[in-house]
């Protein structure tokens, strides 16, 4: 059932998300403007608990396998696919029976494709209802499954025998990217000249490099997916140390905090980011004691001499501090005409702000230790820079 899901996922180009962790790998598909987020976990023998009842667990199993066979039933049946699909049904047990039958899915692709196109949002309907905001959140969507689907069409692959086929097969055929890989089945081999990008995970001083070709580690493909672009492939060079993985599930600006990483991908795609910065509490000490001289001193500037105020400072600056004054007092005034309910929320509110700062603090002082370490690493030893 998960394999059919997977090669929806695939035909339909939904997939918008994946990101590697400890736990698992997760992936986030977009089908009918409702996002999906599972997690699937790596290919290591697992070792099953004794003090689980796995006959409670079988029978929710049960239920959930119905309900998603189902589902995966009027998918198919919407794209025009017979279901269950041949290719899955033939072969139950392989888990690359995505690779190696690559022509087959991408024929599914085609088929799928001419049929989304004859749907042409903006020609079937009126141009009274052309602005309406649903209407164009369907041709964003369109636009986007487009951008998806051409990431890797450019580029060609070979997969070494030891990176994660089973995952790599899954987010190259949903981006419209051809490939080989290490086994008898595949299309291409390695010494083939149309290969652009080699995928692997050793050393540089194991591999036979050859040129015209690039080599990265798998890193590369999962964060050039996230960002909608081809990441320079220096980073990700074999033996290297990759950049930080980050996760594509994370919204830098609501949480305040933009990191390293990000910024020199945004350079690189030439894209501003704005963060949302995290007042500072009002009701600090410091902060209270500095506005109250600054309010004793607008409130003299009348008994003092025009000479003297000039020697006080700008105007238009003891302006901006009346006003500042005057909004806290708004402010304090406002928590006083709360109702108990809604203090409680205005409190944890404010507590949610307080981690949130503490955090972004925490952030940048292991950033900052991780580049003087890095300064001291590359002073010792130059061939690191």
């Amino acid at each position: 059932l998960m394999k059919e899901f997977e090669l929806y996922s695939i035909v339909s180009h939904s997939l918008r998300k994946v990101f590697l962790s400890i736990k698992g790998i997760y992936y986030q598909v977009e089908i009918m403007s409702q996002k999906i987020t599972w997690i699937t976990p790596y290919k290591f023998s697992q070792r099953l608990p004794f003090d689980v009842d796995y006959r409670i667990m079988k029978t929710f199993l049960e239920f959930h396998m119905t309900l998603l066979e189902f589902i995966n039933f009027k998918l198919f049946r919407d794209l025009g696919i017979e279901y269950p699909p041949a290719i899955i049904e033939e072969n139950l047990d392989d888990d690359y029976l995505f690779a190696t039958h690559q022509q087959q899915i991408r024929d599914m692709q085609k088929q799928v494709s001419q049929k989304m196109n004859s749907v042409n949002i903006k020609s079937d309907i009126s141009k009274e209802f052309a602005e309406v905001p649903e209407i164009q959140k369907m041709d964003q969507a369109q636009a986007e499954r487009m951008k998806y689907s051409n990431i890797f069409s450019k580029c060609y692959f070979y997969l070494s025998r030891e990176v994660p086929l089973y995952s790599l097969q899954f987010i190259l055929l949903s981006t419209g990217a051809n490939f080989g890989y290490g086994m008898e089945s595949s299309p291409v081999q390695e010494k083939d000249k149309m290969i652009t990008h080699q995928v692997v995970d050793k050393e540089e001083r194991l591999l036979s490099l050859k040129k015209g070709r690039e080599y990265v580690q798998p890193q590369w493909i999962y964060d050039s997916f996230n960002n909608l672009v081809l990441l320079p492939a220096g980073s990700y060079h074999p033996g290297k140390a990759p950049p930080a993985h980050l996760s594509p599930f994370v919204d830098n600006s609501k949480e305040g905090y933009l990191p390293t990483r990000q910024r020199e991908i945004n350079d690189f795609k030439g894209v501003e980011e704005r963060i949302e910065m995290i007042d500072e509490d009002d009701s600090g000490a410091e902060s209270e004691q500095e506005e109250e001289q600054q309010i004793k001193k607008v409130t003299k500037m009348g008994d003092v001499s025009e000479s003297d105020s000039e020697s006080e400072g700008d105007p238009q600056q003891n302006l901006k501090k009346i006003k500042k004054q005057l909004a806290k007092e708004t402010k304090e005034l406002g928590k006083t005409l709360m109702s108990r309910k809604n203090k409680r929320l205005y409190q944890k509110y404010q507590e949610t702000k307080k981690v949130k700062k503490e955090q972004i603090k925490k952030l940048e002082n292991k950033r900052k230790q991780i580049e003087a370490k890095q300064q001291i690493i590359c002073s010792y030893f130059p061939q690191f820079l």
